[in-house]
């Protein structure tokens, strides 16, 4: 996931409610900036939401009281911005349009801090597992499914927690975002395991078919992004699968399953075989429009939570709720 890089501005218009102000377009972005601070055609420094600025570069200072902790989302006289735009300097003009300048600039992704032994970690994700990182819609703006039937699933506020077994190696494990854990150890992700009875579970169904596989999941409750307007952080600790990622040791690029190619691998289909739970469906197989994007990403209330994620025939994407957005 690319979270600073080198972007070119599609178009600026004036904020229609205030005089200083600009409306800039960007990817599938929408930044408020000064009164002609930025051209259509020009080249910037794009830092997405969920971005943490360097407190000890002075490019950072004049950006940071707007993106504490993180960069999100802001409402100023009526119109959302999303992101920040910088302009480059002297010194960045050879720098090209896609260019990923994050690690340069000292911009990290925004990582929620879970508290854990840290004796319990095995290690970093094995066989390859990708991190669980859902792209933003505003990241995909001209290569959106329109029309096609999708599945909007709840994006749950809590932190990914998978487990996955390996027909090949025999070998079970549950994993965190960035790393895997003893199952040996007390913590929240072994707690799972255990309530869940996810190993055994995993294992005859994966040994049944032959095949090595990957529950992700949220792990959420008991304090987990423990935030006002998160009503999951207040609920006993539960899990709830949201893909499924298929894998093997041969070399070969695993992938996610999807509704049309995979039938009972896929993840609302395989939870409901496993007798597990799946975040809730909200709205099953509908065409994606604009009017539905518009619906989860403005119109739905704070209290509906983080926002969707979007389940189509070639992948997925995450619609985040502005509102709920803007105040944590």
């Amino acid at each position: 996931m690319k979270i600073a890089t080198v972007e070119r501005i599609v178009s600026v218009r004036n904020h229609p409610n205030a005089d200083r102000l600009d409306l800039v377009s960007i990817l599938g972005y929408q930044c408020i900036t000064p009164r002609d601070s930025f051209l259509p055609e020009q080249l910037v420094i794009f830092i997405q939401p969920d971005s943490v600025l360097p407190n000890d570069q002075v490019w950072a200072q004049s950006y940071l009281k707007y993106a504490r902790p993180r960069v999100r989302a802001m409402k100023l006289r009526d119109e959302w911005s999303e992101g920040l735009i910088v302009p480059l300097t002297e010194n960045e003009k050879d720098f090209k349009e896609g260019d990923d300048v994050a690690e340069q600039l000292g911009i990290k992704h925004f990582e929620p801090v879970i508290v854990q032994d840290p004796t319990s970690v095995l290690g970093p994700l094995p066989f390859s597992i990708p991190k669980t990182d859902e792209e933003r819609i505003e990241n995909f703006q001209n290569n959106l499914p329109w029309n096609e039937l999708v599945d909007v699933t709840k994006k749950i506020d809590g932190t990914s927690c998978s487990v996955y077994y390996s027909h090949e190696k025999k070998q079970f494990g549950v994993c965190g975002r960035n790393c895997e854990y003893d199952l040996t150890k007390s913590n929240n992700f072994t707690h799972i395991v255990s309530k869940y009875s996810l190993k055994y579970c995993l294992t005859n169904f994966c040994e049944q078919n032959h095949i090595s596989l990957v529950l992700r999941g949220e792990l959420y409750g008991d304090g987990i992004q423990n935030r006002a307007n998160n009503l999951h952080c207040t609920q006993p600790l539960q899990w709830a699968i949201f893909s499924i990622y298929l894998f093997s040791i041969d070399g070969k690029q695993g992938r996610y399953t999807r509704r049309k190619t995979d039938n009972l691998f896929y993840s609302i289909k395989l939870a409901e075989h496993l007798n597990l739970p799946h975040v809730p469906v909200i709205e099953s197989q509908v065409p994606l429009t604009q009017q539905l994007i518009d619906k989860y990403s403005c119109e739905v209330d704070l209290s509906f939570g983080e926002g969707v994620v979007i389940q189509h025939d070639h992948g997925s994407f995450k619609i985040i709720n502005k509102k709920y957005d803007a105040k944590n």
